[in-house]
């Protein structure tokens, strides 16, 4: 595999109205479970009170949204925005099911996407606001959805030495393949890593009294109860890995599963296999 289609294959994977969508949609009990606790921090921190109206930014599969709707109960009301179809039709089965008339949910890009404009009084996201092509005329965007005053609430990841699971499974890739260098700027998990780059961005859309609230703690690689069989299975199928190793031979591929699962076995605990992470709960004032 040449470096060039390793570079396709790594940007195919952020095609969220696409596969990296119906991938999630896939594994979306892994990929929820495994980030719930940050998403309730960010849900705590946001304070959420009835009838208010809530934007909820690269909502999934609708975990993050229908917890909004629910307490912005009476008379408050959640929209969901995604870019994938699949998640977005995910999400509103979800939402019937729950029997929630106060959450609705929309595919579109949230970089261009007006679904109400200075409509709402609280934008949130949970990891949906990283992956921007451009994320200053995005924030603009997202600005001009929002009333005057309005909080915005999302999480992040920090920087990578601090969330050391996915630098450790990166490590172990490039030990067996050329892997390109990483763009910390670019649209990806840790794109708004850097406090100074992030709240630049902020204000510049028209944002103040922007706060970074770290949150650190143990993540549970595919959420609780995995072995290291299971966890492997999930990060060579869920994650980069596998897009990274395709084309390669059997043997290379074999290699990269052995060395994850010896690594996982250094972190395996009773609830399952925990590295460390940290993640960024960003405030800000429309």
């Amino acid at each position: 595999m040449t470096e060039e289609s390793q570079k396709k294959s790594l940007m195919q994977g952020q095609d969220w109205s696409g596969e990296m969508g119906e991938k999630w949609n896939r594994y979306r009990h892994q990929f929820e479970s495994m980030i719930a606790p940050i998403g309730q921090a960010a849900i705590a921190l946001a304070a959420f009170q009835p009838g208010e109206r809530v934007i909820d930014i690269g909502c999934g599969a609708g975990p993050t949204t229908l917890e909004i709707a629910r307490q912005v109960a009476p008379g408050g009301e959640a929209t969901g925005l995604d870019l994938s179809p699949v998640l977005v039709a995910t999400a509103s089965a979800r939402a019937a099911d729950a029997k929630l008339g106060n959450a609705r949910f929309i595919c579109g890009d949230a970089g261009t996407l007006q679904p109400e404009p200075g409509g709402f009084d609280v934008l949130f996201s949970r990891f949906g606001v990283m992956f921007f092509s451009e994320p200053g005329k995005a924030f603009v965007n997202l600005h001009d959805m929002l009333s005057p005053g309005a909080r915005l609430v999302f999480c992040c990841w920090g920087p990578p030495p601090e969330t050391p699971w996915v630098g450790k499974l990166s490590a172990i890739v490039g030990s067996h393949i050329t892997m390109p260098p990483p763009d910390p700027t670019a649209p990806g998990p840790f794109a708004f890593a850097d406090q100074a780059r992030t709240t630049a961005i902020l204000e510049q859309a028209g944002f103040s009294k922007v706060v970074f609230t770290p949150w650190r703690g143990g993540q549970l690689l595919g959420g609780p109860g995995m072995d290291i069989e299971a966890a492997a299975d999930f990060a060579m199928k869920a994650f980069f890995v596998g897009e990274a190793l395709t084309g390669q031979p059997e043997p290379v591929v074999a290699a990269v599963m052995a060395d994850i699962k010896a690594m996982f076995a250094q972190h395996q605990t009773p609830e399952g296999i925990e590295l460390a992470a940290m993640a960024w709960l960003v405030t800000a004032t429309a």
